[in-house]
């Protein structure tokens, strides 16, 4: 039996192990910058993991995700 976190914590794995890598690829290729890449990387996954609930359908995780990063992106750029 599974409790609440747990169940999070293995959806968010997934999500995780299923479009980090598109992700981190999407952030390098923009930004070339590996670091900050990996920081909004991590960065993304935050305000998601927050909004589990609001993401009950998987197809919106992928281009949810996509969307909080390029957010933080455009927010480092501008400063």
């Amino acid at each position: 039996m599974t409790d609440g976190r747990s169940e999070a914590r293995i959806i968010w794995q997934a999500a995780y192990e299923e479009h980090g890598v598109s992700i981190m690829n999407f952030l390098v290729s923009r930004l070339r910058n590996r670091e900050d890449a990996e920081d909004i990387l991590q960065e993304t996954f935050i305000p998601a993991i927050k909004a589990t609930n609001a993401l009950r359908e998987k197809s919106k995780v992928r281009p949810y995700l996509f969307s909080i990063a390029h957010n933080l992106m455009v927010n480092l750029v501008r400063v």
